[in-house]
């Protein structure tokens, strides 16, 4: 015979109802800990995020300062620029080439370019340039032409952003108000290479939009993707989970907008990570919660089984007892034997059943004697008849 009771037994029942309910406060604890750690993990993140996405913009920010404050200090080659416009109406621009190389090499500046009042491309330190300029950066450069310079801005050109600045020189000193006849043009390019160089540093993807398009990013397959719907900027930071092209992964963002703005640009700052670290971290903790909840389960089945295994010789004994009287009758039921070892419980419940055996058993006795009386006074009544 099994040592254990039925399944269908009270004890066995209770301990079972524990055990479950033990289980569910588990799983529940585990569940709600995984959604605050999740949470938690998300949110270190996103601050992080934004405050690099901050860091950069504030970068991009100084560098249009430090471009106006470049085109300043051209001032200081007047007789140089004078000097080679004039070379290079002789069709002798070497010397301006050399010296605008030398420049681009040990500045900031992406590139330079020179044009007379007319438009015409003097030197420019990127090729191809007489054919790239867009409709801002032309209405710039007019402003310049009619001698009011522009301070730098951030523009779209062509796909890409560069931050844009232009100023217009004289060579008339006795005519102050003559128009420029060079106009200087110079600009930094905000490409994928700067968002590359930006990421590698940072350890987190760099992305710079405009109307929700992609124009540079670390993330090479994301460039001219629409990450979201052409809409009015926000103020504050959105939240952005994109997928780009080729990724395996979604990458979440923190998308500002870039300081340097005027009405009608809607240029942002996207700087964020991939969402594979977290849910590997989330993987990690929920196979912890499982291991967990089967560990206390172990555990409670272990309490259970060792609980079960100590009342069950006890109620074992009270069952054979009452078996011994129910069979037998209380004359034959000699006591039932206590175990130090049982339970308090277990041990008073021997007592009175042992009390009632023996109370019963000497209401059993006076029964037997009276009715041993009643029959010897029936036989004599039959004889004097």
């Amino acid at each position: 015979m099994s040592p254990f009771p039925r399944p269908r037994s009270l004890l066995t029942r209770i301990l079972l109802i524990t055990e479950a309910v033990l289980l569910v406060c588990v799983a529940g604890f585990s569940w709600q800990s995984l959604e605050t750690t999740e949470k938690h993990l998300l949110k270190a993140h996103d601050n992080q995020s934004l405050a690099l996405a901050r860091f950069m913009d504030a970068q991009i920010t100084g560098l249009r300062q430090d471009l106006d404050q470049q085109m300043e200090l051209f001032g200081t080659m007047q007789k140089l620029i004078e000097a080679a416009y004039y070379a290079s109406l002789a069709g002798e621009a070497q010397g301006l080439k050399l010296n605008l190389e030398n420049i681009v090499a040990n500045t900031f500046i992406t590139g330079i370019e020179f044009v007379d009042a007319q438009g015409n491309m003097l030197y420019s330190t990127e090729s191809g340039r007489r054919k790239i300029k867009s409709a801002r950066a032309k209405q710039i450069e007019a402003f310049a032409a009619r001698g009011r310079p522009v301070n730098a801005q951030l523009l779209e050109e062509n796909g890409r952003l560069i931050i844009f600045a232009s100023r217009g020189y004289s060579f008339s000193p006795a005519n102050a108000s003559a128009k420029p006849e060079v106009i200087c043009n110079a600009w930094v390019n905000l490409d994928s290479a700067w968002a590359q160089v930006m990421a590698s540093r940072t350890g987190m993807s760099v992305s710079l939009l405009n109307n929700g398009r992609v124009l540079a990013s670390s993330l090479n397959a994301a460039v001219g993707e629409q990450w979201r719907k052409p809409a009015p900027l926000r103020s504050d930071a959105e939240t952005l989970t994109v997928t780009p092209i080729s990724q395996k992964t979604d990458y979440r963002v923190q998308a500002i907008p870039v300081s340097i703005k005027r009405e009608g640009d809607a240029f942002q700052l996207a700087v964020g990570g991939p969402l594979s670290g977290i849910r590997l971290e989330m993987a990690r903790s929920r196979r912890f919660a499982i291991l967990l909840a089967a560990i206390v389960a172990l555990i409670v089945f272990g309490v259970m089984a060792w609980s079960l295994a100590l009342l069950t010789p006890s109620f074992r004994r009270l069952i054979t007892a009452s078996q011994i009287i129910t069979r037998n009758g209380p004359e034959a039921f000699e006591g039932l034997e206590l175990n130090p070892s049982d339970p308090e419980e277990v041990q008073l419940l021997g007592r009175n059943f042992n009390s009632m055996a023996a109370a019963l058993k000497e209401r059993m006795k006076t029964l037997t004697d009276f009715k041993a009386a009643l029959d010897e006074h029936s036989i004599v009544s039959i004889a004097d008849t």
